[in-house]
């Protein structure tokens, strides 16, 4: 009895001195919570996508709670910086003109894609060649992707065409 009675007390007192706290915390994506000095705190989130709340003397909430993005969020632009190309005719038939445009002479790597992801066509190619001629007689009818590439930077411009 007194074996039990001393495993009660000891386990009591482990029990209170490695105890858990509630400390409030966001579980998400993106975001985080803070202290203010007088003792609220705030928290913020980005993009939770189900809203629940369950309440038993602490509430817990879910949901869509994003008052104030305390950091900007990026976003990917595409394209390559200073260039603009644009395909016609498109749709093509037989044959067809890429219209580079370009503030600085760029290399890039020009890439020619089809639908299952196979490259049909790669050439090497500046920014300062202004037109560039496709054959494309021996394209099977079907969508294309011609891709230009900056490879020191990384930068990809896509432009879609479609083959008749």
């Amino acid at each position: 009895m007194r074996k039990t009675f001393f495993m009660l007390i000891l386990t009591g007192f482990f029990g209170v001195s490695f105890g858990q706290s509630f400390q409030p915390f966001v579980l998400s994506g993106g975001g985080n919570w803070g202290a203010l000095p007088d003792g609220m705190y705030f928290a913020y989130t980005i993009g939770e996508p189900v809203i629940a709340t369950v309440s038993n003397k602490i509430t817990f909430t879910q949901g869509f709670q994003q008052p104030y993005p305390l950091f900007p969020v990026k976003t990917f632009e595409p394209g390559i910086a200073g260039v603009s190309a644009s395909i016609f005719p498109n749709p093509v038939m037989s044959g067809a003109s890429l219209s580079l445009n370009s503030d600085r002479r760029i290399d890039l790597k020009m890439e020619i894609w089809n639908s299952l992801g196979q490259m049909v066509y790669a050439e090497k190619l500046n920014s300062s060649n202004t037109t560039v001629l496709l054959n494309t007689d021996n394209y099977v009818a079907g969508s294309y992707l011609l891709m230009l590439i900056n490879y020191p930077s990384g930068e990809v411009l896509t432009i879609p065409f479609i083959k008749q």
